[in-house]
């Protein structure tokens, strides 16, 4: 029993952490998935196009029989003049050719070159964040081709200067009028948007396609997709669940794209009328909302997050945009380690050291259930020559000899559960630590000693790995075992089985677990010294 029990659990673990990089999808692991499929019905179609239909009808600017025509451009109005806002966190670049957003560097965060980078993709027809798709063609590609006049050239904002505004208007000759308005903030990740259409009912204003993560490809557990809250209830997309578009109602909070470590978020004032998502034929996504341009009021204005996944920011919107960041199943452990780390980090100003320091503090709180493992696994050790007597004298007889044992077990007080138990509660600190060294934005980058630069990345050289393997192996060693040498083999097996997986893991991770490894070595070393010594004072 105590041999299944223990095979099980280190199965278990394996599969749990295999899965998690190879099959669930990084930052979704433990999310409630959507059952329906994420394309769009039918009847959405329709419904839409009975709606399209009817307002085009309805709106005296836009006739179904006389398209807009943009008029020429020249050479220098075709490049677009460059509109440049600079902030303490932000570097904003503006193109006036479709009033769009052309540039976002995070300026708090390199990329492993130490380089900033840009998150702005441009998709495979020119098209950058900040595109509008009005309901006539011809308006469409006015709105996004025409050159707009910019009122500044440059916007510089400061702590003297926390906040700033840039506008930027197109009047053509057809009648149509298009205003963007821009604040931006010194010390916020955000952009609040007023965008005016003059005699245009409604409009869907989108960002995308993507986010840009060419230079920002962490490792191989970055993960790239789309996300939404909706009627209070976080919905995920990946690129391969969307066929070309899909379309949500209800009650709209936020709809964003997304990566390891970063987002884009659109969020409007007012719940939209519906959000689109989209993907083109290099199966980028671009993330749409509709507003309405005629009601005023808060209908037709919205925030532009494009930032860092930093949880206290994004829970400061109080719309749940902190929802994107998913810990997975043990997100309620998750959270609380993190504070732990950040406030141990607060101290001695070493992520690497916290993370020490917290794989000891758990080791103290746990070291009552370690010494209660550690002497079952003795006592089942202790009985093994009995048990295998009476298997050999009951093998024909299952039922006697389950009795036979169980009153074994009784005799010498021994729980065949006592060891495994302790080690399974064990394992949710690990996953929920896990998942924190491996998504949060805290560790991202963030020096240990040494040749250990980035705590998120893999040690370029496998120390780190190999040391837990020898470790491990120590360990298994001074583990009591149930005799048995098939369970022997597997045993033996596994600090390769592992040493191998945490290759490529975090090495924050590994140092997890390599400390973790190295306190039970020196607590298994307690409890047998002490054993020892009682047993001589017997």
């Amino acid at each position: 029993m105590e041999k299944r029990a223990i095979i099980a659990i280190v199965v278990s673990m394996l599969i749990l952490i295999v899965y998690q990089f190879l099959f669930a999808p990084p930052q979704q692991v433990g999310m409630k998935k959507d059952k329906k499929p994420a394309v769009i019905k039918e009847e959405f179609r329709e419904k839409e196009q009975e709606e399209v239909a009817k307002t085009i009808e309805k709106t005296p600017a836009v006739q179904k029989t006389k398209p807009f025509d943009l008029k020429p451009l020249s050479r220098e109005e075709k490049q677009g003049k460059e509109i440049t806002v600079e902030t303490d966190l932000l570097k904003i670049v503006l193109t006036n050719k479709g009033g769009r957003i052309k540039g976002i560097y995070m300026k708090k965060y390199r990329d492993r070159r130490g380089k900033t980078f840009n998150l702005v993709n441009r998709g495979l027809h020119g098209e950058l964040p900040l595109f509008l798709k009005l309901q006539e063609p011809s308006l469409t590609k006015i709105a996004n081709e025409a050159v707009y006049n910019a009122f500044s050239d440059t916007l510089v904002l400061d702590s003297s200067r926390p906040t700033g505004r840039i506008s930027m208007t197109y009047d053509s000759p057809n009648g149509i009028s298009i205003s963007k308005n821009l604040t931006f903030y010194n010390d916020y990740y955000h952009i609040d948007v007023e965008i005016d259409i003059k005699g245009v009912n409604e409009y869907t204003v989108f960002w995308g396609p993507g986010l840009n993560t060419s230079k920002e490809k962490e490792d191989s557990y970055s993960y790239d997709g789309a996300a939404a809250l909706i009627n209070d209830k976080k919905k995920d997309y990946a690129p391969k669940k969307i066929n070309s578009t899909v379309m949500e109602t209800g009650d709209i909070k936020w709809v964003a794209l997304q990566n390891k470590y970063f987002l884009s978020a659109l969020i409007p004032k007012a719940p939209p009328s519906f959000a689109l998502l989209e993907k083109d034929q290099a199966s980028n996504i671009s993330v749409g909302i509709n507003l309405n341009n005629l009601k005023g009021g808060e209908e037709d204005r919205f925030k532009l997050y494009v930032g860092p996944k930093e949880d206290h920011r994004l829970k400061a919107y109080g719309i749940g945009l902190e929802k994107i960041i998913d810990y997975g199943w043990f997100s309620f452990l998750s959270l609380p380690l993190l504070v732990a780390l950040r406030f141990l980090n607060g101290l001695i100003g070493n992520y690497g050291f916290a993370i020490i320091i917290l794989t000891i503090l758990i080791k103290i709180v746990f070291y009552p259930l370690t010494e209660k493992s550690f002497k079952s696994m003795q006592a089942m050790q202790k009985i093994q020559p009995k048990m295998k007597a009476l298997q050999e004298i009951y093998k024909n007889d299952k039922q006697r000899l389950n009795q036979e044992i169980m009153s074994l077990y009784k005799q010498n007080k021994v729980n065949p559960a006592g060891g495994c138990l302790p080690m399974l509660i064990q394992v949710p600190i690990f996953i929920a630590l896990y998942e924190v060294l491996l998504y949060s934005i805290d560790v991202r980058q963030t020096p240990f000693i040494l040749w250990i630069n980035d705590l998120s990345a893999k040690d370029p050289y496998y120390v780190f790995p190999i040391l837990m393997g020898i470790s491990m192996y120590v360990q298994q060693k001074m583990t009591p075992t149930a005799g048995d040498p098939r369970y022997a083999q597997i045993m033996n097996f596994m600090p390769i089985v592992f040493t191998f997986m945490f290759l490529n893991f975090p090495v924050g991770l590994v140092i997890y677990w390599l400390v973790n490894n190295l306190l039970t070595i020196f607590q298994q070393y307690i409890i047998k010294t002490r054993a020892s010594s009682q047993k001589e004072k017997a």
